[in-house]
């Protein structure tokens, strides 16, 4: 293991409890506070909030714009990962500067509904809402509607690639020209041999995970739904993809098998 993650997780275990194991409305509060500890102040050029008519109600958007950009510039929507239970815009925020300033691309993050409070499949509604919004409006965004991806980090890389595919699909959404997926959720059908080897004394655990899918899957859903397991469906046809993945990641035999089947 990568000795900046060992040290990383030892600052974890003395921080205090697992997050799975305390209540959830706590748990985001300590997720926000330690991601801010660790991406620490990204240089950035302009954030700007705004929202949008969401399904549930308003759908708060964050706009990055790195320094120096100008005119019509690529664009990256990107979803936020937690499970479908954690994370909001200022989890991500790091993150979201870091990726805008390197890629000289605008970011926009999406905060979108979780739960339990708004169980599967309300964050993909809204997800899919203001992917369409800014793809329509993406003149008006300084944006280049010939380059805009689709991105996002474990239940956002889900997220991300299920829009993807969706988009191969339904004339009415325009396909993204790139997806970014951070080491995505991919499978809720299957148990691979990575979630049983990396189960437990990682930054994600089966009890993560166990947690989150039990307060996003709520009624009879089935699993191996295009809007939940992306790597059982048909890739013919999708955006080009840059995959991450990692060595000790539970999911990781999932990551790679949707990789390979793209």
């Amino acid at each position: 293991l990568n000795p900046e993650m060992q040290l990383l997780l030892k600052l974890q275990r003395l921080e205090g409890p697992a997050v799975e194991s305390i209540p959830i409305s706590r748990a985001r509060r300590q997720i926000v506070a330690s991601s801010k500890l660790v991406g620490g102040n990204q240089p950035i050029g302009a954030v700007t909030d705004r929202t949008i008519d969401g399904p549930g109600g308003p759908l708060p958007l964050r706009f990055y714009t790195p320094r120096g950009l100008k005119g019509p510039a690529p664009a990256l929507v990107y979803l936020h990962g937690g499970g479908w239970i954690y994370g909001n815009l200022e989890s991500h925020d790091a993150l979201c500067r870091f990726l805008a300033e390197e890629a000289q691309v605008r970011v926009i993050a999406v905060d979108y509904r979780l739960a339990p409070e708004a169980p599967f499949p309300a964050g993909l509604d809204d997800c899919l809402v203001a992917w369409t919004w800014i793809t329509e409006h993406a003149q008006g965004l300084g944006i280049d509607a010939s380059r805009i991806a689709i991105g996002g980090d474990s239940a956002g890389g889900n997220l991300a690639a299920i829009i993807a595919q969706h988009a191969v699909g339904d004339a009415d959404v325009a396909a993204p020209a790139f997806q970014l997926l951070i080491y995505p959720a991919t499978d809720f059908l299957s148990v691979s041999d990575s979630r049983m080897t990396y189960a437990d004394g990682f930054f994600l655990t089966k009890g993560f995970m166990d947690l989150a899918e039990e307060n996003y899957l709520v009624g009879n859903e089935d699993k191996a739904d295009k809007r939940l397991s992306p790597v059982h469906h048909d890739p013919t046809g999708i955006a080009p993809a840059y995959v991450v993945t990692a060595g000790f990641d539970p999911p990781l035999d999932e990551v790679k098998a949707c990789a390979d089947k793209m």
